[in-house]
């Protein structure tokens, strides 16, 4: 006697066809197809397709969520450290001791300190910017931010197509003309670009 309810299972959680579900349980293919047809395994199994796919992108984003969060955390720390870092005054300075000896009064030599003065240390100065660097790099690419280039860029595209759209809808002839885009009055950006202002 043939277990259906196997040979149904079979069906819904594989990728085996009717013929092969017949050859494996060893009973003619009509019987599976009317079987799979009464019982609506297609059916079945597409929906036992989709409820593993929900499954796994849930896994998935569960351990993405994991992820970002052991980052953020990290970011958090490491901001706590630069800040103690940066409150420290002495961090970034070296302090340099001039020393000479002088004579004694029974003679001998006598070991003075001359001067103190301080020198910025340079290398603690790189050393946070770099750390401060990636930590923006960082942060940019965890909550997808785009750069103030970027930005740019796309406000460039935006104003550039919908000059292009106001073209088509009057009947302009595309070949004859040109945009050429100038940036407009603004405040120049850190970096020597102009903002404009929308």
């Amino acid at each position: 006697m043939t277990d259906w309810d196997a040979a149904r299972t079979a069906y819904i959680s594989g990728r085996e066809t009717y013929a092969e579900i017949a050859q494996r349980f060893n009973v003619g293919k009509r019987e599976v197809v009317r079987h799979g047809k009464n019982e609506q395994w297609p059916m079945q199994r597409k929906a036992f397709r989709e409820n593993v796919a929900a499954r796994a992108l849930k896994s998935k984003a569960n351990r993405e969520t994991e992820r970002l969060s052991r980052l953020m955390e990290n970011a958090e720390r490491l901001v706590g450290h630069l800040d103690k870092i940066t409150s420290d005054r002495n961090q970034f300075f070296r302090h340099i001791a001039g020393y000479s000896t002088e004579k004694s009064e029974d003679g001998g030599r006598v070991l003075v300190m001359e001067t103190v003065a301080e020198k910025a240390d340079t290398k603690a100065f790189r050393d946070c910017s770099a750390a401060l660097n990636e930590l923006t790099k960082a942060f940019r690419n965890l909550f997808d931010l785009p750069t103030g280039e970027q930005k740019r860029a796309h406000n460039l595209a935006v104003r550039k197509l919908s000059i292009e759209e106001k073209k088509s809808h009057a009947g302009v002839d595309p070949e004859q003309y040109g945009i050429i885009l100038m940036p407009e009055s603004g405040k120049p950006d850190t970096d020597g670009a102009v903002e404009v202002e929308e």
